[in-house]
């Protein structure tokens, strides 16, 4: 599938479509920053919605806020709500891979809802020492 035709799934809320496309900013290889770069491209001619970024120690809470906020937002009439989540806390494993999802309390099965977990260094472009979680209302 092109990335022309992932786009246009995702905006459909084709959650497979959402992965591939979120895939492809894991990337960190130069050779990337083209394909990155068409695909935001790609999604510019419609509003962002908006971003939230969370952050705190350990243990403050931040998944119980996440999963309030998507609920609460879903609650609210949006349309969709993607939730990344990036945790480095693991000196061995980069992050909390599966951990957030058990930690976050929503509707997993809401067609409305995309949660990623991610581990810090995954994301291309964003500092490996950032945590916390950014979540999206995509119009």
């Amino acid at each position: 599938m092109t990335d022309a035709a992932l786009c246009a799934a995702a905006r459909h809320g084709d959650k497979r479509a959402i992965a591939r496309l979120v895939s492809a900013f894991e990337d960190p290889r130069p050779q990337a920053a083209p394909r990155r770069a068409a695909i935001l491209a790609a999604l510019a001619d419609r509003p962002i919605g908006r971003v939230v970024g969370l952050t705190g120690a350990p243990g403050v809470g931040k998944s119980t806020l996440v999963g309030a906020l998507a609920g609460a937002l879903l609650t609210a009439g949006e349309r969709n709500v993607g939730v990344v989540a990036v945790d480095p806390s693991s000196p061995l494993t980069g992050g909390a891979l599966l951990g957030d999802r058990t930690r976050v309390r929503f509707a997993g099965d809401d067609p409305r809802l995309y949660f990623r977990s991610q581990a810090s260094g995954a994301i291309a472009g964003l500092p490996s020492n950032r945590s916390g979680y950014s979540s999206r209302s995509v119009s």
